[in-house]
């Protein structure tokens, strides 16, 4: 079908960032950090794939889609890299950090 919901991802990401920076700053910025890194040069590949025809699962679409007029296979596979990954990595990410913090026997600082 007909890709839909890039609002919504948006919505959840600053809502991660929002409340990663809320419990815990430090560890907050240390995983957008990593998050955008991360996922920058996926992207970059993404383009990369797409402009020299190379046949890559960066380049594969899900069956059946069909994009909206005026979006370019680029810009829907270049969205789950800098939308739902960023928040699974700030999810996890604090959930790892938190389970750390309470084994290790500090707090969040």
């Amino acid at each position: 079908g007909e890709p839909s919901g890039l609002g919504y991802s948006l919505v959840l990401v600053v809502l991660a960032i929002a409340v990663m920076f809320t419990a815990w700053p430090r560890l907050g910025r240390t995983l957008v950090l990593y998050a955008f890194f991360a996922r920058i040069p996926v992207v970059v590949l993404t383009y990369v794939a797409l402009e020299n025809g190379w046949d890559t699962h960066y380049t594969k679409l899900p069956a059946g889609t069909t994009l909206p007029e005026g979006t370019s296979a680029f810009t829907f596979l270049a969205m789950p890299q800098l939308t739902f990954w960023i928040v699974a990595t700030l999810m996890l990410g604090g959930l790892f950090g938190c389970l750390g913090a309470v084994l290790g026997g500090r707090g969040a600082k």
